[in-house]
């Protein structure tokens, strides 16, 4: 076509050359206009096909069409390619010109056809686990199973449900770790790959979120919720079940006043001479097997009703844990945490509050407990009586600034709430209120028992949040 027009061109500028008389100009020849290059565009996709579409190009009498080799005439601004199979597909389009006309570049589009269908190349499935070899318990841990074909990666983790459920699938992608690579491989197995998740607290709701990707960049976000049962109570836990009367032989006096120089309300205490009774209620907490959870522990916030922490051990004994964030949410502004108070004998300083490490219930790299007793009570019959906790503490002179290492005393235990700001507050005082808490050496008396109560009694509110463990057991003050 394009000979063809060149040799009438010049016969036709003969022909003038020819035909002219003197003094009369020669026309310049017209030149052909370039078709405009396709604009291409993929207006359908499926599994196995995939069509498109492009705008009329003036000029052009039909479409040239090349896709891997596989070419092909048309005349309509359009193509569809069906039964493909999966994988990246490079479609080049080219005008072809018509009289006046010469042929456009050719336009270029890449075309990815990836398995829509889950069950094609990626699942999850999740099951609760169950093998006393290894420990592993109904109310410990659970099993993943992924099954796939083409896979390449996989980014997973586990959440509580409670904190997961909110979030986005690009929020939770930023928190997710990258599978290794012989449980991707696995998972493209006929068997696929299974896991093991755990150890977990027992009678808690879990998601894992496991985002896979294939040979043909596709990304597929499988989400699955399982509920650990409740961990069944050890056997000397029942003693510790049921209400007790509790006597400590002092009281601390919590107060609110006014700095008559700076004006500001300050919190004091005092120590009075006297005895402080209370009530306490004792409910397995089944998260754990040896865990109790005690209601009327604190008087600080007694209209909310949070409920201490504590480990029971065999042989009669039972640990008050310290450094336990009580609440889900904010009261008010304000973070409450089970801390105590701290008496520090040989450099006459009493009634320390100190910010305890956090610790959670787990164990350290030798195999010890990781968490702080305020308090540790031995039972004797219906009786238990306390003994304080102790802890190493850093004193710093404000003067001097020289530090000395002593020991605290735990000397009372309650809720000491932390603010947005870092400040803290024993509760919400007004001048001329009061609040009373126990000091000294507490004595329980049971006078009722009861079964063991299942620990969603306490409420989504007054849920019992375990923290971040920290390793370090040294804590500073001033003074």
């Amino acid at each position: 076509m394009k000979k063809f027009f060149s040799l009438m061109v010049a016969f036709a500028t003969l022909f003038a050359f020819t035909s002219c008389g003197e003094g009369e100009e020669t026309p310049e020849p017209v030149a052909p206009t370039k078709c405009s290059k396709p604009s291409l565009k993929v207006t359908e996709k499926g599994d196995d096909y995939f069509t498109i579409e492009w705008k009329t190009v003036a000029g052009a009498a039909s479409y040239f069409v090349d896709c891997g080799g596989n070419t092909q005439s048309i005349t309509e601004p359009t193509v569809t390619y069906t039964d493909v199979a999966p994988g990246e597909y490079v479609v080049r389009v080219m005008a072809v010109a018509g009289e006046g006309y010469t042929d456009s570049d050719y336009a270029e589009i890449k075309v990815k056809v990836v398995p829509q269908d889950t069950k094609d190349w990626f699942t999850q499935t999740v099951e609760l686990g169950e093998d006393a070899e290894k420990n592993i318990t109904r109310s410990n841990a659970f099993y993943s199973t992924w099954k796939g074909k083409g896979i390449v990666a996989i980014k997973c983790g586990v959440f509580e449900a409670a904190a997961s459920s909110n979030m986005s699938e690009a929020d939770l992608e930023g928190y997710l770790q990258a599978a290794e690579e012989k449980y991707v491989t696995a998972a493209n197995s006929e068997e696929g790959c299974t896991l093991v998740w755990g150890p977990l607290q027992a009678a808690t709701e879990w998601e894992i979120v496991a985002i896979a990707e294939n040979e043909f960049g596709y990304k597929l976000v499988q989400r699955h919720t399982i509920e650990t049962e409740p961990a069944a109570m050890a056997d000397y836990v029942a003693e510790w079940l049921g209400t007790w009367e509790v006597t400590a032989d002092k009281t601390v006096e919590y107060y609110q006043y006014e700095d008559e120089e700076t004006g500001m309300e300050y919190l004091g205490d005092r120590v009075l001479e006297e005895p402080y009774t209370t009530t306490w209620e004792i409910q397995h907490y089944p998260v754990y097997s040896d865990a109790v959870v005690i209601n009327g522990v604190s008087r600080v916030f007694p209209e909310d009703g949070f409920p201490a922490l504590a480990r029971v051990l065999e042989g009669g004994k039972l640990e008050l844990v310290a450094g336990i964030q009580v609440a889900a949410a904010d009261q008010g502004g304000y973070v409450p945490m089970w801390v105590p108070t701290f008496a520090v004998a040989e450099m006459d300083v009493y009634r320390v509050p100190v910010d305890i490490p956090f610790y959670d219930f787990g164990v350290d790299e030798n195999g010890e407990l990781n968490y702080f007793a305020a308090y540790t009570f031995t039972l004797n019959g219906t009786t238990a009586v306390s003994a304080p906790g102790e802890m190493p503490l850093t004193a710093t002179d404000n003067e001097t600034k020289e530090t000395t290492e002593v020991t605290g005393i735990v000397d009372s235990f309650d809720i000491y709430a932390v603010g947005q700001q870092g400040v803290a507050t024993y509760g919400n005082f007004t001048a001329g209120e009061t609040t009373k808490v126990n000091t000294g050496t507490m004595t329980m008396v049971k006078s009722q028992a009861a079964p063991a109560i299942s620990a969603k009694m306490v409420g989504e509110k007054k849920n019992i949040v375990l923290m971040p463990f920290k390793k370090s057991n040294k804590c500073e003050f001033t003074y």
